[in-house]
C-alpha cells in the first residue's frame, strides 16, 4: 500500500527546489526508570553522599564524599553548559585518622559560586564541625570557615544547605537535645556569617522520635518543602522503624506547617528515610527516598502472577537476569503444578507466566488434582531450561519448557489413551514391579543441552532398580532416553532398599560422576537404611557405594536431596537415630568420594537433633546455602565448617508473616548481586505458601525508590512507590531537574558491591538525544531497505566522537549510542519555514566505530539495523504446533517470541491454506522468511516500526506517478543479479503419512526345551524392545528342533506362528512351540516291565536252548521307558517380519520458462525444498512465484533519482524512460536513500534515492 505524505509535503517533494531536514533520535529500547546507572568514575576507592544541584548557568554540579588511603575529601564534579562533559576536581580536606567528613550539601549562591556545608567528624577532639566552604562554578576555592561545632556524643544528622531566594540561604541538620530530637535550624544572608541554630518549630511530631535526613526544594509557588525521616520505634534487637514526613514553609522557612506523613511502614522489616524530592511540573513532584528492607517478596498477589505460588523449585537465567519459580501445590495428597512464572529480578516484575490455560501451556491434566507434578522439589532446573515431569506411577511424562524461547517440548515416555498422549520416547526404562514405576529427579544440563533422568521401579520384597540416563535436547525427531546407570539397589535383611522421596541424585559436570542417594526410616515393623550411590558419568561403572545397614560411618538412614561441591557430596541427614552407635550423628553429612570418608556437620545456632534441610546450593567463597524448616536458610562454610543463618530474628521482614517456616525448597543466587532467593512453599497445615523471598547475604536491601506526587488543585497526593533503580544496594539518591525548559531528572546515588565498595551512579530519565546537531557535515545519512529478507540498514556518522565513547565515563552521553540502543529516523521537508517530517523507521545499534588519530578531531560512525537484528541469534528450540494461516503465525510470533505489543503489529491477509508446522531448533528470523517466501511476500519493519509484510509482485497497482525525468540522475540497465535458469521445480511432502512395507529382516531368535510329559511353550515377539515398532507378514525359520524317536512315532514337535490381532496393531506376533505326551507310552513301557516279572526266564526253544522271555521283555519296557524319560526337546525358531513405516509422500511443481529455454538452447533447472508445501497445486503456486522473481531479476534496472519520501521498497513506481519517453513501471526491489548535509557556507549537500528495481511493464 502507497505511503501517503501530508498534503503540503506531498506538494513539497513534488517541487523543483527542496529544503531537505533530517532527525535521528537516540533513546533507550526499554522504559528509563528503574535505572541502570553508569559509574561516575572507574576508582576503587569508597564514594558516597553524593548532593546534586542544576546550575543557572545550564551546569550540573555534583559534590560527594570519597575516601582514599588516609585521605577525607571532596569530588567537586561539573558539566559544561550543554552538559556533555564532567570535569572532577579533587578536594583532599582532611586526615582520615584525625577527621572524617560525614556529610556534604552545596547550592547555588548569588553570583553564580557554589556554597558547600560539610559535617566533619572530628576523631581527635570528639566533636562534630559544620564548616562551610565557597567555590566557583569550575572548583576554585574561595573561601573556608567553621560555623559551629559541638560533641561528638551529641547525635547529628546530615546537613541540608539551600538557597531561599536572593542572598538568603538555610542550613538544616538534625539533632538531639537530652532525649528529644529537633530539626535545627541556621541562615545566612552572604554564605558567611551564620545565625546562631535555632530549633524548627514542626507540629505533628513525638519529641523523642530521632529526626533525621533533612532535605529542602522550593517548588514553583515559592514555598519550602521540607522532607525528613522520622525514627518512630526501636525494635528488641536494635531494629528501627522509620517513616517519611515533610512540612511546608509559606514564608520562607520563618514557620512551618504540622508535619505529613507520606509513607506507612509499619513493620521493622521495610522503613523509608533520606528523602529528597525534585518538581517537575507545577503540579508535579518526584519524591525519592532509601527503602531498606529485609527481603523482598513476591507470590501470586502479584501483577501477572496466575493463581498457585507454592514455590518448590526455583531456576536462575544468569545471563538474563530472570528468576523462574515453579509451583507445585504442597499439600496433602497428589501435587499438580500450579504454573510456571518468570520474574525479572532487576525489576521485581513478573514477565510471563505459563499453565494450563496459556500458549504454549502444560497439558491441562497435570495442572488438575489427581496428577502428581512435584511432590517435593524432585527436578533441578538450569537457566532457562525447565523440566517438568509427572510422577503418576502408570505414566511418565517429561516437560522441558525454554522460557526465552517460549516453547515448550512434550517427551511421553508412555502412551495414555484416557489422556490422549501417545509415547514418542524410545527406550524408556521398561515399567516392572510393584511400585515406584517412576521418574525419581530430574536434572537439567543446558550446556550439554541435557535433561537428566532418574528411574526406579520395584518393590521391598521383589528388589529395587534405578536406571539413569538423558534426553538429548538437540534431537529433533525421534527422541530416545539414553540409559548411562543400571543398577539394583543393596538388600538389608529381607527387604530391598527402595530410592526414597527423601533422597535424590545430582549430576557432577564438573567431576564426571552422578550421584544418587536413598533415604530411610525407623518404623518398628519394617525399617528402611538409607544408602548412597556415585557412578561414572561415562561409563555407568559404580565408584562407591554406603549402605546405612553396613557402613557404620554413613547415617543408617541416609541422605536427603545431595548436591557435590569440590569432590565432596552435602546433604542432609534423612533422619536421627540414638542407636546403632550414631547417637552424635547429626546436621549436614560431607561425604568425600575419593577418600570415601563421612563427616557430619551440626548447626551451632540450634540443638535439635533432626534437622529437615533441603537441596544445598552453592554460594561463593565455598559456601553453600539451604532451607532448614522452622529456622530460616542456613549457610555452611565449607571451608571454615562454620554456620551462619538468615531468618526473621537478624533479619526483620525476611518472610511475611514474620515466621521461618520454610518448606524444603530450592535456593539460587545472583553472584552479580550477592543475592539469595528461596521459594516459599508454606507447611501443609502450619502455614500458606508465599510465592519468592529474595534478600542479601550482606543484611538488608536498601534501594531507592520514587512516589509521583500531583496537586490537581485540592492538595498533594502521593502515589505507590515503585523501584527508580535496578540494583538493591542503590541507596541515598538526589536528584536534579535538567536545566532549561525540559523536564528530564538527572539522578545520582550510592552504588555498593559484593565487596562492600561504594561507588557514585547516575543515569537520566527522558534520556532521549536528538543528535542531528552532531551529524558531520558532508558525510552520509543513508539507510537501505530492500525485498530480500536482510535487515534495513542505517549508517550515519557523528562528530565529538569521543562523546560517544561508551567508556569514557568522563561524558554524559557515553551511553547514547552504546549497542542496541534505539534510533528514530526521520526525513523531512522546510516549507515557508516550518519543518514537516516523515518517519523512515526505527533501528538498534550494531556497531560503532571510533577513529581517533592525533591532530584530527575524533568522529563516530554509527552503524544499525531495524528490529530484526534482535532475532537473528535468538535460539528457539520449539515453536508451538501450527495449524493456521501465514499472517496468523507470524502474528503469534510476534507476540511470543519478539515480544512485541499488538499496536505494533499489521499483518495484511496474505492468502494461502493454513500452515501446518513445528519449528525446531532455528531461529525466529528463519521462521519468519520461510512463511513469506512460502506465501510470495517479505517480510519488513515499515517506516512507522510496525511489523508486516508486503507481496512480491510484478503485476501490482501503481503507488506513484512520475510525469518527468526532472529528477532523474542517473539511470542502467543492471540484471547483476540474474542467472540462465528457467525452469524451476519445488518439492514438497503431502501431510499425510502413508503406510509402506520395507524388505524383510530377522527379528529375534528365540530358544527353548519341552520335556516327555508333553508341553507346549508361548513366546510372544515384540518387534522391538520399546513396543512400539509394527511389522507384517511374520515368520519362522526352524534352526532345530526334537530328532528323538518317541517324539518322532507320535508326531514329533510342531512350531506355529500367530500374527496379532489388528488391534494390537501389528507390534508383535506369537510363536508356540509344542511337544507330543509322551505319558501313555511311559505308562504302557513300566507296565511292560511289571508284567515281564511274572513269565519265567526259560522257555524251552530250538536245540535245546532257553529263551528268557521274561528278560526280555523287562529290558525292553527299560529301554523303551529310558527313551522316554530322556525325550527333551530342544528348539531354536528365528522370526522373521516386514518392518511396517509410514512415510509422506513427495510431491513437486515445475515452472518452466519455455520461452527463453528456447532463446538459449538450453534448460538450466535449480530444485527448490519447501516444507511448506503440501500438495502438487502449492508446489506448482511456489516454482511459479519463484520463476517469476527468476524472470524480473533479468529485467532489472537501477536508477539514481531526488530522493522522494512517499517511495518505499515493494512500492510499483511509474516513470518515463530517459530514452524512448516511454513508460515503464517499476517494482522497487532495494531502496537507498541517502542525505548529506553540506558544511556552513559551502554547497554540496543532497538528498537522493537510489532504487533497483524490475521493469514490470
Amino acid at each position: 500500500m502507497a505511503r501517503t505524505l501530508d498534503a503540503i509535503l506531498a506538494a513539497a517533494q513534488d517541487g523543483q527546489s527542496h529544503h531537505p531536514i533530517v532527525e535521528v533520535i537516540s533513546r533507550q529500547r526499554v522504559a528509563d526508570i528503574p535505572f541502570d546507572g553508569s559509574f561516575l568514575t572507574s576508582e576503587t576507592f569508597n564514594e558516597y553522599g553524593a548532593n546534586l544541584i542544576p546550575h543557572s548557568s545550564g551546569r550540573l554540579i555534583i559534590a560527594y564524599i570519597y575516601h582514599s588511603g588516609t585521605t577525607s575529601g571532596i569530588k567537586f564534579v561539573y558539566t559544561d553548559t550543554d552538559r556533555t562533559v564532567f570535569t572532577t576536581v579533587d578536594l583532599p580536606l582532611y586526615i582520615y585518622t584525625t577527621s572524617e567528613i560525614k556529610a556534604v550539601s552545596i547550592c547555588e549562591m548569588t553570583g553564580g559560586n557554589i556554597g558547600m556545608v560539610l559535617l566533619v567528624d572530628d576523631k581527635s577532639n570528639h566533636l562534630y564541625r559544620l564548616t562551610r566552604r565557597i567555590y566557583t562554578v569550575t572548583g576554585t576555592a574561595v573561601s573556608n570557615a567553621e560555623i559551629a561545632n559541638w560533641s561528638h556524643d551529641t547525635f547529628t544528622s546530615d546537613p541540608w544547605v539551600q538557597t531561599i531566594g536572593e542572598n538568603s540561604y538555610l542550613i538544616v541538620y538534625g539533632k538531639s537535645s537530652g532525649s528529644d530530637y529537633y530539626l535545627y535550624g541556621r541562615t545566612s544572608a552572604d554564605f558567611t556569617t551564620w545565625s546562631a541554630e535555632g530549633a524548627l518549630s514542626i507540629g505533628g511530631l513525638t519529641s523523642t522520635w530521632r529526626l533525621a535526613n533533612p532535605s529542602i526544594i522550593k517548588i514553583s509557588t515559592g514555598d519550602l518543602w521540607l522532607w525528613f525521616d522520622a525514627l518512630e520505634s526501636t525494635g528488641p534487637g536494635g531494629e528501627e522503624l522509620t517513616n517519611i514526613y515533610y512540612s511546608v514553609s509559606a514564608d520562607g522557612g520563618g514557620t512551618w506547617a504540622d508535619a505529613v506523613k507520606v509513607s506507612a511502614y509499619d513493620s521493622y522489616g521495610e522503613v523509608g528515610s533520606h528523602p529528597v524530592a525534585v518538581q517537575k511540573a507545577a503540579n508535579q513532584m518526584n519524591l525519592i527516598f532509601t527503602r531498606t528492607v529485609g527481603a523482598l517478596h513476591m507470590d501470586d498477589s502479584a501483577t501477572g502472577w496466575p493463581t498457585g505460588d507454592s514455590a518448590v523449585e526455583l531456576s536462575w537465567d544468569s545471563a538474563n537476569r530472570k528468576l523462574y519459580a515453579i509451583n507445585c501445590y504442597a499439600g496433602a495428597g497428589n501435587k499438580p503444578l500450579q504454573c510456571v512464572v518468570k520474574i525479572d529480578v532487576d525489576t521485581w516484575t513478573v514477565d510471563r507466566y505459563w499453565d494450563g490455560t496459556t500458549t504454549p501451556g502444560f497439558p491441562a491434566f497435570i495442572t488438575v488434582d489427581g496428577c502428581n507434578a512435584s511432590p517435593s522439589g524432585i527436578r533441578v532446573h538450569d537457566g532457562h531450561l525447565i523440566a517438568i515431569t509427572s510422577v503418576q506411577s502408570d505414566e511418565r511424562f517429561l516437560w522441558v519448557l525454554d522460557g526465552e524461547a517460549n516453547t515448550i517440548r512434550n517427551y511421553y515416555f508412555d502412551t495414555s489413551a484416557p489422556l490422549g498422549v501417545t509415547q514418542n520416547v524410545s527406550h524408556p526404562f521398561p515399567k516392572g514391579g510393584l511400585d515406584f514405576n517412576t521418574i525419581r529427579e530430574a536434572f537439567v544440563d543446558a550446556a550439554n543441552n541435557r535433561v537428566w533422568l532418574l528411574f526406579a521401579d520395584g518393590s521391598i520384597l521383589g528388589g529395587y532398580h534405578v536406571s539413569v540416563g538423558y534426553i538429548d535436547l538437540t534431537e529433533t525427531t525421534d527422541y530416545e532416553y539414553h540409559e548411562v546407570v543400571y543398577a539394583t539397589l543393596p538388600t538389608y535383611g529381607d527387604m530391598a532398599l527402595p530410592p526414597s522421596m527423601k533422597g535424590g541424585m545430582h549430576v557432577d559436570l564438573s567431576g564426571n560422576m552422578i550421584v544418587v542417594t536413598g533415604g530411610g526410616y525407623y518404623h518398628p515393623i519394617a525399617e528402611i537404611v538409607g544408602w548412597c550411590g556415585v557412578w561414572d558419568i561415562e561409563s555407568g561403572a559404580l565408584i562407591v557405594m554406603w549402605e546405612g545397614g553396613v557402613d557404620s560411618d554413613f547415617p543408617r538412614y541416609g541422605l536427603t536431596k545431595p548436591f557435590v561441591y569440590n569432590g565432596r557430596i552435602y546433604a542432609g541427614m534423612s533422619e536421627y537415630t540414638s542407636g546403632h552407635g550414631q547417637s552424635a550423628f547429626r546436621g549436614l553429612a560431607e561425604i568425600d568420594v575419593s577418600a570415601e570418608t563421612v563427616t557430619l556437620h551440626r548447626p551451632s545456632y540450634c540443638s535439635e537433633d533432626d534437622h529437615a534441610f533441603g537441596r544445598p546450593a552453592l554460594l561463593q567463597d565455598g559456601k553453600i546455602a539451604m532451607t532448614h524448616t522452622s529456622f530460616g536458610v542456613a549457610v555452611f562454610d565449607t571451608v571454615s565448617r562454620t554456620w551462619q543463618l538468615y531468618s526473621n530474628g537478624n533479619l526483620s521482614g525476611m518472610t511475611v508473616s514474620g515466621n521461618d517456616h520454610f518448606g524444603p525448597s530450592e535456593i539460587v543466587y545472583d553472584d552479580a548481586n550477592d543475592m539469595v532467593m528461596v521459594g516459599y512453599p508454606g507447611i501443609y497445615g502450619t502455614e500458606d505458601p508465599a510465592g519468592v523471598i529474595m534478600f542479601s547475604v550482606n543484611g538488608y536491601i536498601r534501594q531507592a525508590m520514587h512516589s509521583i506526587g500531583t496537586d490537581p488543585g485540592g492538595g498533594w497526593t502521593f502515589a505507590t512507590a515503585a523501584q527508580l533503580v535496578q540494583g538493591y544496594l542503590d541507596y541515598d539518591a538526589v536528584a536534579a531537574v535538567e536545566p532549561g525548559s525540559s523536564t528530564a531528572m538527572y539522578v545520582f546515588w550510592t552504588n555498593e558491591n559484593t565487596s562492600e565498595e561504594q561507588s557514585i551512579k547516575w543515569d537520566k530519565d527522558g534520556s532521549s538525544l536528538d543528535l542531528s546537531g552532531y551529524l558531520v557535515a558532508g558525510t552520509e545519512i543513508a539507510f537501505e531497505r530492500s525485498i530480500d529478507g536482510k535487515p534495513a540498514s542505517l549508517r550515519f556518522t557523528v562528530s565529538n566522537g569521543h562523546l560517544f565513547d561508551p567508556y569514557n565515563l568522563a561524558s554524559l552521553l557515553n551511553a547514547t549510542l552504546r549497542k542496541g540502543r534505539k534510533l528514530t529516523l526521520r526525513f523531512g521537508e522546510k516549507v515557508s519555514g516550518t519543518n514537516y517530517w516523515e518517519n523512515q523507521g526505527t533501528f538498534y545499534v550494531t556497531g560503532t566505530s571510533l577513529r581517533f588519530r592525533r591532530g584530527d578531531y575524533p568522529v563516530m560512525e554509527v552503524d544499525a539495523e531495524d528490529g530484526r537484528a534482535l532475532w537473528q541469534h535468538s535460539h528457539i528450540i520449539a515453536t508451538d504446533i501450527y495449524n493456521n494461516l501465514g499472517e496468523d503465525i507470524l502474528e503469534d510470533l510476534m507476540l511470543d517470541v519478539a515480544n512485541l505489543s499488538a499496536g505494533d503489529i499489521n499483518f495484511p491477509s496474505m492468502g494461502g491454506s493454513a500452515i501446518q508446522m513445528q519449528w525446531i531448533d532455528t531461529t525466529l528470523d528463519e521462521i519468519v522468511t520461510q512463511i513469506c517466501n512460502r506465501l510470495g511476500y517479505f517480510f519488513r519493519f515499515d517506516m512507522d516500526a510496525k511489523a508486516t509484510a508486503r507481496r512480491i509482485t510484478n503485476a501490482g497497482s501503481i503507488d506513484h506517478t512520475y510525469t518527468g525525468n526532472a529528477d532523474l540522475i542517473e539511470y542502467s540497465p543492471d540484471d547483476k543479479y540474474s542467472d540462465f535458469t528457467n525452469r524451476i521445480t519445488v518439492i514438497g511432502q503431502e501431510l499425510d503419512f502413508t503406510d509402506v512395507t520395507f524388505d524383510e529382516e530377522r527379528i529375534t531368535q528365540i530358544s527353548g526345551t519341552l520335556g516327555w510329559w508333553g508341553c507346549k511353550a508361548e513366546h510372544v515377539v515384540w518387534f522391538s524392545e520399546d513396543k512400539s515398532r509394527r511389522c507384517v507378514n511374520p515368520r519362522i525359520n526352524v534352526i532345530e528342533s526334537a530328532v528323538s524317536i518317541p517324539f518322532q512315532l507320535q508326531g514329533s514337535v510342531t512350531e506355529t506362528l500367530t500374527e496379532c490381532s489388528t488391534s494390537d496393531d501389528n507390534k508383535f506376533c506369537t510363536v508356540n512351540v509344542s511337544a507330543p505326551n509322551l505319558v501313555p507310552q511311559l505308562t504302557s513301557a513300566i507296565a511292560m516291565v511289571a508284567a515281564s516279572l511274572g513269565i519265567g526266564d526259560g522257555i524251552p526253544g530250538p536245540a535245546g536252548m532257553t529263551i528268557p522271555i521274561g528278560k526280555i521283555l523287562e529290558k525292553a519296557g527299560l529301554v523303551w521307558a529310558l527313551m522316554i524319560l530322556g525325550s527333551v526337546a530342544n528348539y531354536q525358531i528365528e522370526v522373521w517380519a516386514q518392518p511396517l513405516g509410514s512415510v509422506r509422500r513427495s510431491v513437486q511443481g515445475t515452472w518452466d520458462d519455455e520461452e527463453h529455454q528456447t532463446e538459449i538452447g538450453a534448460i538450466v533447472p535449480q530444485v527448490i525444498t519447501d516444507p511448506l508445501c503440501y500438495s502438487q497445486a502449492d508446489c506448482i503456486e511456489v516454482a511459479n512465484f519463484e520463476g517469476m522473481v527468476v524472470q524480473m531479476q533479468r529485467r532489472r534496472v537501477s536508477i539514481t533519482k531526488v530522493a522522494h519520501l512517499q517511495d518505499e521498497e515493494g512500492d510499483t513506481i511509474r516513470r518515463v524512460h530517459p530514452y524512448s519517453n516511454q513508460i515503464i513501471d517499476l517494482f522497487v526491489a532495494r531502496l537507498r536513500r541517502s542525505m548529506v548535509i553540506p558544511p556552513p557556507g559551502e554547497d554540496g549537500g543532497q538528498f537522493i534515492d537510489e532504487i533497483e528495481g524490475w521493469v514490470v511493464s
